[in-house]
Order: structure tokens, then sequence, then C-alpha cells
């Protein structure tokens, strides 16, 4: 389903039928920021979280709305909301990555490469995320970090080849 007029449709559809479910409206929330219709995707997200205030992937959305718009304040304030309600491990490391790279983009290395840990701590078996936090720590100059965390992923990941050595 990668129309997303057609699922744009579907959505607004469900939050009509079922005005009060949050995940309908954290949906909506989804396909709007896709859309890049940041005004309709912040409604939605907000009506998400008036229905439900501890909805962790809403206050994400929400975040990732406030960053695009270049609202930097309320983009951290939201991620800071979202790590609060969250309780799914891999909910938190996906919000946490999230942070880390609005932390890099923000020039705050230090908070980034922390809340990347804290990602690879929730979910010590995604390859992906533990190799995000090699090329933040190579990014800040830490290459002793940086191998360290490439030579553990070359051993607990074999076959994720080696094109990230480079």
């Amino acid at each position: 389903c990668g129309d997303l007029a057609y699922a744009s449709d579907l959505a607004g559809q469900a939050v009509e039928l079922e005005p009060d479910c949050a995940d309908f409206w954290k949906a909506l929330g989804e396909i709007r920021r896709e859309k890049k219709d940041t005004d309709g995707a912040m409604d939605a997200f907000s009506r998400a979280l008036e229905l439900r205030p501890s909805f962790p992937t809403a206050w994400l959305g929400k975040a990732l709305v406030h960053y695009k718009r270049k609202e930097f304040a309320q983009a951290e304030q939201a991620y800071s909301q979202a790590l609060f309600y969250s309780k799914d491990r891999a909910d938190t490391a996906r919000i946490r990555v999230n942070f880390a790279n609005f932390l890099k983009e923000q020039k705050r290395m230090t908070e980034a490469i922390k809340q990347m840990r804290q990602a690879v701590s929730a979910t010590p078996d995604s390859c992906e995320t533990t190799l995000l936090l090699g090329s933040f720590l190579k990014e800040n100059d830490d290459l002793v970090g940086a191998i360290s965390i490439f030579s553990r992923v070359a051993e607990k990941f074999p076959s994720s080849g080696r094109g990230w050595l480079e």
C-alpha cells in the first residue's frame, strides 16, 4: 500500500468512524507527515495525544513535525515526553535513535552519543543501531570507541558485511 493518497483517505475514514481512537489519529498523523502536511500532521498527533497523553509514538510523531518546522525547543520537549512514556524496548530504541539524530544535527554530539548508547542497550540485537553508534563515535573523532563498536558488530553480526569499515 504505497499510495499515500489512498492511505490518507482510509485513515480519514477511520477517524470519522471512530473519532475517539488515538491509534487512528496517530496513523493519520504519520500519513500526513509523509505527505509533508505538517499542519495536518500536527493536528492529528495533537488529537491522538488529547485522547491518550501517554502515547509515546504519537509524541515521537509530534517531535518529528516540530523538528521539520525548525521548532527545536518543542521538538526536544516532545522527544523527552516520548521517552518518558515509552515502555516498549523497540519503541524506546527508535525514539532514542531519532532523538540522537536531532541532537547530532544540533551539534550536541555528547548527548547524541549518550542517546545512541541507550538505544543500543534497549535493543542489543540491532545491528543497524549498533552501527549507528559506531558512526556517531567516528564522527566525534572517538576512533578507539568506533573501532571497538565495529569490532563488536563484526563478531556479533558476522553476516553484516564489512562495508562499514571504509
